[in-house]
């Protein structure tokens, strides 16, 4: 056989078993999102579980906490020290390690802007997880130069108040369970504060504490939660809920369909000191479980509320974007938008002028309250912003062409009836403009990593983004779709976001 039909028959061979792998690989990945290798109880047509699980009941089993199949006990069985004997006041409590660039100016960063441009005076606590995530070098220093900013170790704090007779679920995590999400459940049990403000690392608020302690789903329920613009996946949710004695459809309705983003929580111990309880068992011995079916801790706040018998609202808030503007000729992407060579030969992303100017998501929420007296922008009160791949340390180059939007004018982070990234471009006139407070704290944040030589675009740089697909990797733009119709979602990966 001549050297061509050998080489013919070897492609031949190889693509035959590329095709087939790829179909495996298919097949296996519609049973796992179906549930079929996994045991438990399948949801009936009425959306009620058929397994039998154990409720809440705090009368029949005061010393004890029956979850997702496991008892945990609580130790010890007669507190020697009362919650309010521990907690006092009100703060702000940070998670973050230390050791992982991101989370150490992250948390600076969220600090930074509480500080210097909000004027906030409730006292700061960050926690990190053993000694191998303590803060040093200049984030350190930048951090000592915050006022009542205090750096704590989450395994020291957590054995303290376990000496100290507060009633813990037992068993106590082991160091490594601290090293992730469950670090925000922990800060928040460990914080000294009755009141506790939790942000994510990097999270940037716009308004000052009073505000989201202000919160009228935190006054009716101790407990504010904000939504992601996630659908809820029940086929993902039933073995949770099923564990936990919940109806999928009831939980859904409550959060509106959507996922949590639980890149802030604010939430009163003393009023909930039980649903703390549930989502320290969630985060913690149950985290294997957990996680490998919820999105970290995210809606397990909201999970434990429900299990104890409680409820949160949602509906005050609404999730939306930032959007980053580009001249609509430029790049490839989608939805580039009609007259774009003559927008492309104008200018660059600085140039406001043309009415033709484009914007694309930049992953990540804000989040607005609905407030009818608000008029910049009309209607809504900009929250915080959970920053995924916006590079903070360029703001200034590019924040002429920075907009914002809600979810409910904008749609999903995906393409409709898809799985793939909305890379679509909106025209900019029909966007929201920055309201003042949000620039100066993007220029604060922008100046504090300056100033303090913190090179960090406190962002996820590992994901793949819009601007990823068009500029770095467009010649293998087919990978990208692969990726996009492959995954049910982008994971969010890493820890504590």
């Amino acid at each position: 056989m001549s050297t061509f039909g050998t080489r013919a028959v070897g492609n031949a061979f190889s693509l035959k078993w590329v095709i087939r792998g790829v179909a495996g690989l298919i097949i296996i990945n519609i049973f796992l999102q179906t549930g079929f290798f996994l045991p438990g109880p399948i949801l009936s047509s009425t959306g009620r579980h058929d397994a039998v699980c154990t409720p809440f009941d705090p009368v029949a089993a005061p010393f004890s906490l029956h979850l997702l199949g496991s008892a945990f006990n609580f130790t010890p069985a007669t507190p020697m020290a009362t919650p309010d004997a521990l907690f006092h006041g009100k703060g702000i409590v940070i998670a973050a390690s230390g050791a992982i660039a991101r989370q150490a100016a992250g948390a600076y960063v969220t600090a930074l802007v509480l500080r210097t441009v909000l004027h906030e005076d409730l006292p700061i606590e960050i926690f990190y997880s053993g000694p191998e995530e303590a803060f040093q070098g200049p984030v350190l220093k930048a951090l000592e130069a915050l006022p009542d900013v205090r750096l704590l170790d989450l395994e020291s704090a957590l054995s303290n108040l376990h000496a100290r007779g507060l009633r813990t679920l037992e068993p106590l995590p082991s160091l490594q369970a601290l090293r992730g999400y469950a670090a925000k459940a922990y800060a928040m049990q460990a914080c000294s504060f009755q009141e506790a403000l939790l942000f994510d690392a990097g999270a940037i608020p716009f308004v000052p504490a009073s505000r989201f302690f202000g919160l009228p789903s935190y006054h009716r329920h101790g407990l504010a939660v904000f939504s992601d613009y996630v659908s809820i996946d029940a086929a993902q949710w039933r073995y949770i809920l099923q564990g936990m004695c919940l109806d999928v459809r009831q939980v859904a309705r409550a959060l509106n369909g959507r996922e949590l983003d639980s890149s802030c929580v604010v939430m009163d111990k003393r009023r909930n000191a039980d649903a703390l309880a549930v989502s320290l068992a969630l985060n913690g011995p149950c985290q294997a479980l957990t996680y490998a079916t919820l999105w970290g801790d995210k809606d397990t706040w909201a999970l434990a509320m429900f299990y104890v018998g409680k409820t949160v609202s949602v509906r005050e808030c609404e999730p939306g974007y930032l959007l980053k503007a580009r001249p609509s000729g430029e790049g490839g992407g989608e939805g580039g938008g009609e007259g774009g060579a003559e927008e492309g030969a104008r200018g660059n992303t600085d140039t406001l002028s043309s009415p033709l100017q484009v914007a694309r998501k930049v992953n990540g929420h804000v989040q607005f309250l609905k407030d009818k007296s608000s008029q910049s922008p009309p209607g809504l009160v900009p929250l915080h912003h959970n920053n995924q791949l916006l590079d903070l340390r360029n703001y200034h180059r590019h924040k002429n062409g920075i907009y914002m939007d809600v979810f409910s004018h904008l749609g999903d982070v995906l393409m409709p009836g898809t799985r793939r990234r909305d890379c679509r471009a909106f025209p900019a006139r029909d966007l929201l403009p920055l309201s003042p407070v949000m620039h100066e704290a993007y220029e604060a944040v922008a100046l504090g990593l300056e100033e303090n030589k913190i090179d960090h675009c406190v962002c996820r740089d590992d994901w793949i983004s819009c601007e990823a697909d068009i500029a770095r990797l467009r010649h293998k733009y087919w990978v990208l779709r692969l990726i996009d119709w492959w995954a049910p979602r982008e994971a969010e990966g890493g820890v504590r976001e």
